[in-house]
């Protein structure tokens, strides 16, 4: 009897400590943009969140529509921009940094990521109300 409690314990085992990876797994994963921009984002509740590694989909840049045309905007040229949810969509007026102002039709459902002070940011175009550029941060 003791045996077959022994085995199965054993057998458990391997169960108990793979639940204990699958949770650490969990944790929000951000991809490693090529630069380190930063950025305040405040969303739509008026939430206002500060973050390193910026990126939308890992990319240093947003890509959208203008017309029929995808165009893509680093995030170099970008000083704010304001979003603006619709029954048919996300459009992001981009205020550049030369004063132009570009707008463009978002993948509502696209998410970008950083990392906050607090933790893993992620967020979603259409959950966005503003952000500001804050420029690249030297990594120590």
């Amino acid at each position: 009897m003791k045996t077959r409690i022994l085995a199965v314990c054993v057998l458990a085992l391997p169960l108990f400590l793979g639940m204990g990876v699958a949770q650490s797994d969990n944790q929000l994963r951000v991809p490693e943009p090529d630069r380190n921009f930063t950025a305040t984002v405040t969303d739509q509740e008026d939430v206002t969140t500060t973050v390193e590694k910026f990126s939308c989909e890992g990319q240093t840049y947003f890509m959208g529509r203008r017309g029929k045309t995808q165009l893509s905007v680093e995030f170099s040229k970008i000083a704010s921009a304001r979003f603006l949810i619709s029954t048919t969509g996300v459009t992001a007026d981009f205020t550049m940094k030369d004063g132009d102002v570009l707008s463009l039709a978002m993948n509502p459902d696209e998410a970008c990521y950083g990392v906050s002070r607090y933790g893993n940011v992620r967020i979603r175009m259409k959950d966005i109300k503003t952000l500001e550029a804050l420029g690249v941060k030297a990594v120590p």
